[in-house]
């Protein structure tokens, strides 16, 4: 009995995740698109320039808040260095 409801939790998961594949991906707003497309540029660096975009500006802003000195102090204060 034990085996048979793992079996069912392990098809509803599955159901779930499909749900939401076909939720998000295929029933998304075309104004969403429009805003993380780049149309002057093809469409693979169009979808991946804006994220690398991001991850550029999130790092720029870690290494101006946190500099080295920074990280070394709060080592030394947790004794790891």
């Amino acid at each position: 009995m034990h085996k048979i409801t793992k079996f069912w939790y392990i098809i509803l998961i599955i159901l779930a995740a499909i749900y939401f594949y076909f939720y998000k991906y295929k029933n998304y707003d075309t104004n969403y698109e429009n805003d993380i497309l780049e149309n002057f540029t093809p469409k693979i660096n169009g979808i991946a320039r804006p994220h690398f975009r991001n991850m550029r500006l999130k790092y720029d802003n870690f290494v101006n808040n946190y500099n080295q000195d920074f990280i070394m102090n709060k080592l030394k204060r947790m004794n790891i260095y």
